[in-house]
């Protein structure tokens, strides 16, 4: 279940309105949204949340300050994700389902 903060950081993405970053970005779109309830109500964490100007939102999860962790960027039907190792990036941009993206999360957790 997710929490009261963690739901209204999502609310607040979702209620982005156009040209919300100054850059002429869109708003979050619903499937971004369902997507991003998806995998967040299978984690036993709360990543931090980052609405992005790709009609997308990042998820970052750091096993230790800023050296090893992931981010999962959600799409309307795909997600992507970075791997950090010792503060460096080992994998950029690489594309997954939704599915792999709680798996991913999940695995990077409890290892």
């Amino acid at each position: 279940m997710l929490s009261t903060k963690l739901l209204a950081k999502i609310d607040e993405i979702a209620k982005l309105e156009e040209n919300w970053n100054g850059y002429g970005s869109m708003p979050i779109s619903n499937n971004v949204i369902r997507n991003l309830k998806t995998v967040l109500d299978c984690l036993p964490f709360e990543p931090n949340l980052f609405p992005t100007g790709r009609n997308s939102v990042q998820m970052e999860y750091f096993a230790n300050i800023d050296k090893d962790g992931v981010e999962i960027e959600i799409f309307n039907d795909f997600a992507s994700y970075d791997l950090i190792r010792n503060g460096d990036y080992i994998i950029e941009d690489e594309t997954i389902t939704i599915e792999d993206a709680v798996a991913l999360l999940l695995d990077f957790y409890y290892r």
